[in-house]
Formats: C-alpha cells, sequence, structure tokens
C-alpha cells in the first residue's frame, strides 16, 4: 500500500496536519452546482501556503538524507517554488541557491525585483540572475557551475531541476493529499462528481490520482492546462511520472491511462491580471466567499469547475486550490507572461 511505504521516504514537517476542505454554498448557487467544494492547499500554512509546501517536504527530505548543505534551483517569480523552496531552506539551516533568467517574467513595465525574488531574499535566499536559457541542458549546465563554484567554497549542493530523468518524489505530497481527501469526503458524508486541478507539469495531479486510485477511490480528477504543454503532452507527462511514483514506491501502478484527463480549452488567457470581469469565477469568489483566487494558475481550474457546474446542474464539484496568491498578482495594471524555460516548473 501506498500509505505504508511512503512512511519510510525521507520528509520534513512543513504543512498543516492537513488542509481544509470546505463547502461554498455562494459559488453552488453561483454556478448551479449543487455543491462546490474546495480543497484549500492555498492555507498550507508554511510561507503563505500552496502546493509546493507539499512538494519541498519530500525535496528537502531528500537533500538531508544526502547529507547536502546547499540546493540550487531553477526559480522564477510567477509561481511558488522559489519562495517555498528558500523559505523551506531557511527553516532546516540550508542553504539556498536560485538562478532566475533576467526577462523570464516578461512582465512589461514592470521592476526587476518582483515579489517573488523579494520573498526569496527575505528568506536569505542567494538570488542569481542569468539571460534567458534556450535549453534544460543549458540551464543544468548553468546549476553545475554553480553547483561546482560552490564545491570550491566547501558547500554540499543538492540540484533540483525538472528535466523527464528526475524521479518525482515531489508528488509523494499529493499522495498524503488524496488521503486527506478521502478521509474529509468521509467525514462530511459529501461525495463528489468530479475534482478540478490546475496543471503545469503535471507532478501535483500524477501525485493526486496515484494517491486516489490507491485508495480505491474512482472520482475523475481533471487537469485544467495552464498553457505551457499541449494536453497529450501532458498526458504523457503524467502517466510516465506516475509509473515512476509506482517503481519509486515497488507497487503495480493504480492508474490506468484513460483516468488521466486534461482539458486545454483555458490555457490561452495568459494574463495575469487582477481585471477580471464582474461574472468570472475569481471575482464571484472574492465577492461573495472572501476567497483570493490567483489569476493564473487557480483561475483556469475554477472557470473549468464553473463551466461544468453549469452544463452538469446539481452535480458536485471540487476544486483543488494549489495556491501561488501574491500581492502583485492584484495590481491594477495587467502584466503579460512571455514563454520561457521555467514554464515546466510548475
Amino acid at each position: 500500500m501506498a500509505l505504508e511505504r511512503l512512511r519510510d521516504i525521507p520528509r520534513v514537517k512543513l504543512c498543516n496536519a492537513r488542509s481544509p476542505l470546505e463547502p461554498h454554498h455562494n459559488l453552488a448557487r453561483l454556478s448551479g452546482a449543487n455543491d462546490f467544494l474546495i480543497k484549500r492547499d492555498d492555507t498550507n500554512c508554511f510561507a503563505t501556503g500552496g502546493n509546493k509546501a507539499r512538494h519541498m517536504e519530500y525535496y528537502l527530505g531528500d537533500v538531508l538524507k544526502r547529507s547536502a548543505d546547499t540546493l540550487i534551483l531553477l526559480g522564477g517569480r510567477i509561481h511558488n517554488l522559489s519562495r517555498m523552496a528558500a523559505a523551506a531552506c531557511a527553516k532546516y539551516g540550508i542553504e539556498c541557491h536560485i538562478l532566475i533568467e533576467k526577462d523570464e517574467s516578461g512582465l512589461r513595465g514592470e521592476p526587476q525585483d518582483l515579489v517573488e525574488t523579494l520573498s526569496s531574499n527575505m528568506f536569505d535566499a542567494h538570488i542569481h540572475f542569468h539571460s534567458p536559457f534556450k535549453s534544460h541542458q543549458q540551464a543544468k549546465l548553468a546549476m553545475r557551475k554553480l553547483a561546482g563554484k560552490l564545491r570550491e567554497d566547501g558547500r554540499i549542493p543538492y540540484m533540483l531541476h525538472n528535466d523527464p530523468d528526475r524521479q518525482p518524489i515531489e508528488a509523494f505530497g499529493y499522495i498524503n493529499a488524496a488521503v486527506d481527501i478521502v478521509d474529509q469526503l468521509d467525514e462530511l458524508e459529501q461525495e463528489v462528481d468530479v475534482i478540478f486541478c490546475a496543471v503545469g507539469s503535471g507532478t501535483t495531479l500524477a501525485g493526486l490520482l496515484y494517491g486516489l486510485r490507491s485508495l480505491g477511490c474512482d472520482v475523475p480528477v481533471v487537469g485544467v492546462s495552464v498553457g505551457f504543454s499541449e494536453a497529450d503532452d501532458l498526458k504523457e507527462q503524467i502517466y510516465s511520472k506516475i509509473d515512476q511514483i509506482a517503481d519509486l514506491l515497488d507497487e503495480e501502478n493504480p492508474v490506468e491511462a484513460a483516468d488521466i484527463l486534461v482539458t486545454e480549452a483555458y490555457c490561452a488567457q495568459t494574463m495575469v491580471t487582477s481585471a477580471f470581469g464582474p461574472d468570472h469565477p475569481v471575482t464571484l469568489a472574492a465577492r461573495y466567499e472572501g476567497l483570493l483566487i490567483d489569476p493564473f494558475f487557480n483561475s483556469k481550474s475554477i472557470e473549468a469547475a464553473f463551466d461544468y457546474a453549469k452544463l452538469h446542474p446539481e452535480s458536485q464539484v471540487m476544486l483543488l486550490n494549489t495556491g501561488n496568491i501574491t500581492p502583485s498578482n492584484f495590481r491594477s495594471n495587467a502584466m503579460v507572461q512571455s514563454p520561457s524555460l521555467l514554464k515546466t516548473a510548475v
């Protein structure tokens, strides 16, 4: 059983015991759903929350297992990996070095030092701005070069990169999330017809699906692409990660290829902006539930959930809110994101 084997995987403690699973009655009414539940991983209690808190528990566990004292990663400003890595390293006494492409954000008219970068610096991370990388191989070479310099200084570096050949140990965090969800649905005496989840690289969805199917839960999980990869490519990436999870846990893969559902219908929106219309689910969540939904990642998944509810009245819908809120998300001016090598590091 995946949960028994997970106990042997090195892990540090960052998250709440479990994030809340909340019914949102106003969103149900506004969308036409019978029930609209949100798994609040945006409240994960560490460095303003988000799915990377669950990821970093296993990343840092592996760092400490290998007796490393320094973490090197390719980071960015529009997602929470940089902030979470810097905060986790601060907590556990690991030196953190973050490589950021100089124009990675593509935020026109915005200063170079944005909120995520400043947050990382607050946690005493070392930020290294780099010219744009043309490939993952070039990024890895830059990381290796930095690792070499750190070794010369007597450090023991650990490189965190997002290549297909890297084992997706961070997905274990979402096997734990699946346990949360199954237990919480039972406690609420609640059923759901479908779960929606924003998808960048697919690691969060891979862990969630693996955990749910391991527990015998057959609720469909729809990955809502945020626009970094084609849906078919994402499906392949996710299934590959699930196979790797099964190998790491020495188990049979409980997930069928047909279980992997991805839509790219919402990924055309590439604006990071607070300028949503009055009827957009992001606006409705704020006005009627006091709930902030980040305008790049989860704005797409909540919109997909609303559209499903409108097409399936009286349905029971769940959204996994993966977080990623920062003050820069809600500035009045639109911020346009350009393509970047960082696209798979969600």
